[in-house]
């Protein structure tokens, strides 16, 4: 998800060195805009905690079933952007 922003965001002469970053453009510029709806950016920032838990939490352990919704999760969000993806083209 972070470098399917991360391009779009590059498409619109955008970039940015930290993840935090990403996240904050994501929100600001499609998010707020309503370009993406808002269940959208709530599973940006779920992954977002999640992938920071993972990078920063020693001996971090995710569930099983939870990990699978998110999974379905980033799906959506993937079929969402291409939507975006052809809108900015």
């Amino acid at each position: 998800m972070f470098y399917a922003i991360t391009a779009i965001l590059t498409a619109k002469g955008e970039s940015y060195r930290k993840h935090s970053g990403v996240r904050a453009a994501l929100h600001r510029d499609f998010v707020k805009t309503g370009k993406i709806n808002k269940e959208t950016g709530r599973i940006y920032d779920e992954l977002f905690n999640t992938r920071y838990q993972a990078d920063y939490t020693p001996f971090v352990e995710f569930d099983k079933d939870v990990v699978k919704e998110q999974a379905v999760e980033v799906e959506k969000f993937i079929k969402e952007f291409k939507l975006l993806v052809v809108e900015l083209l």
